[in-house]
């Protein structure tokens, strides 16, 4: 079983593995949704933090989940919702 603190290191890292924009960097969110699996991370741009600018926004960051007791990592998509993807991997995990 890993702590919040290390489910952010594991999200962040797979977040930074491939960060390809340049002059900028992930900045994660102070918004974390804690879940019965496991942690899910939000994240976005740096510089659109600190600007405002939304040239400097980036699409397509979904979410990143980090199982409490393996510390697996899964990237949400954007194409639906949050609770609607959480859900469908709930339904999926209670098969497995």
């Amino acid at each position: 079983m890993i702590t919040r603190e290390e489910a952010l290191g594991i999200a962040t890292a797979k977040i930074r593995s491939s960060w390809s924009i340049a002059e900028d960097e992930p900045l994660m969110s102070d918004e974390v949704r804690e879940e019965d699996f496991g942690w899910v991370f939000f994240y976005g741009s740096r510089r659109f933090a600190e600007t405002g600018d939304f040239r400097y926004a980036i699409a397509g960051n979904g979410p990143v989940v980090v199982e409490r007791e393996s510390g697996a990592v899964l990237m949400l998509g954007t194409a639906f919702g949050v609770d609607y993807q959480l859900n469908e991997y709930r339904r999926i995990r209670s098969r497995a």
